[in-house]
């Protein structure tokens, strides 16, 4: 039913392709008691999302927390959907006639993705301390190759990507701050509730020396259109031996109390916010925070690096504002070892170490009209992702 050979060089074509993945949809909600209307592609990400107008074919209440097993056979693959037994109250959603569900399938080279996404949400249930989609069910569709899906409610609102050019720096401040309450909330969450992501600070420790190590070689691999080198090779030597120093250093440094449990993908893709009312003190509101598939047990620096680039776009105001809610009145300060390092020299650190920091390098020069090859020093490079 399903495709059986999948890989970074095929998935592009196969994720959004609606005639692929319109029958495992539909079957997956039906086996959930839901008629389904229409069916679209999501914003392009790493799974296959599907956004599907339906109907409930029988009463229903809000599902937490999965718990119950039902297996189905769908069109010559298993399919095993985990349901919920813990009813919470009657709930609108469940009476509308035109309810909007996201179904979300993870290809085989992220699996890992599927079990972050799922150990979150379960671990915020049923009362989440930060606005988040709704877990409907999960399961796998044992096709010729596993497919784990999810199942959630479409939360309102509008991704911040596609507000980008109606906000002025008070809306960003907003949302700024209002980020930083519920990213408060969430790294107060206690991390033994996520057992599939939690880890030992010696293992985050290795973990990251690991990144710091292999950045090096993916940032030479950086290169213009006209195959030229984003970075010469003079500023890839100083960037190594700093690595090698300062930011093993501030790894070390680590220990048990700085690790939290993060989304580590705060992007204007995952941010929903919706305008409020003209009587409000906000022009928008922020709806939902998504998408935890790369969420990690980790110091908070590693957190602001997505917020910084993406959310933000590295505007020192909202930045500031955000770190001001965040630490609000409980005296966390994302800047304690400060005392040792320098804020900065902590926060290349972590863009380095963060997955995606080749993509984040090569998209901020790209966005600041760095020339290929223009910046001379790390200094050059620094001024150029944190300009503090």
């Amino acid at each position: 039913m399903l495709p059986t050979h999948v890989s970074w060089a095929n998935w592009d074509k196969l994720y959004l392709d609606k005639s692929i993945w319109e029958a495992p949809v539909r079957q997956v909600l039906s086996d959930l008691g839901f008629s389904v209307r229409s069916i679209e592609a999501g914003f392009p990400g790493t799974g296959a999302v599907f956004k599907a107008r339906c109907s409930p074919l029988y009463p229903l209440t809000r599902r937490g927390a999965t718990t119950d097993r039902q297996v189905f056979q769908a069109q010559g693959g298993n399919l095993d959907s985990v349901r919920s037994s813990q009813e919470q109250p009657a709930c609108t959603l469940a009476e509308q006639d035109n309810l909007s569900l996201i179904v979300k399938f993870f290809p085989p080279m992220v699996h890992r993705d599927f079990v972050a996404e799922q150990s979150v949400y379960r671990a915020l249930s049923p009362d989440p301390p930060l606005p988040v989609p709704r877990l409907l069910a999960t399961g796998t569709l044992h096709d010729a190759i596993d497919w784990p899906y999810l199942v959630l409610e479409e939360s309102c609102g509008i991704a911040v990507r596609d507000l980008r050019d109606k906000l002025n720096a008070g809306d960003l401040v907003d949302i700024a701050e209002q980020v930083g309450i519920h990213l408060r909330a969430l790294h107060s969450t206690d991390r033994g509730r996520v057992p599939e992501l939690n880890r030992s600070v010696s293992e985050w420790k290795a973990w990251a020396k690991s990144r710091l190590e292999a950045v090096p070689e993916e940032l030479a691999r950086l290169a213009a259109p006209d195959a030229k080198p984003l970075l010469p090779v003079s500023v890839l030597s100083e960037l190594t031996s700093f690595l090698q120093s300062k930011g093993c250093e501030v790894v070390t440094s680590m220990d048990e109390e700085d690790l939290f449990l993060i989304h580590a993908d705060v992007t204007e893709d995952h941010v929903l916010v919706l305008p409020e009312s003209s009587q409000e003190s906000l022009r928008y509101r922020v709806e939902a925070i998504f998408d935890f598939g790369d969420a990690e047990v980790a110091p908070v620096y590693y957190e602001w690096v997505p917020v910084w680039f993406s959310l933000l776009r590295q505007d020192r105001g909202a930045f500031a504002a955000l770190l001001e809610q965040y630490r609000g009145d409980s005296g966390v300060r994302p800047g304690h070892w400060s005392n040792r390092f320098s804020e900065r020299d902590i926060l290349l650190t972590f863009t380095f170490i963060h997955r995606f920091s080749a993509a984040i390098v090569k998209e901020t020069l790209s966005r600041e009209n760095v020339p290929p090859g223009e910046l001379s020093s790390i200094g050059d490079l620094a001024d150029v992702l944190w300009p503090l």
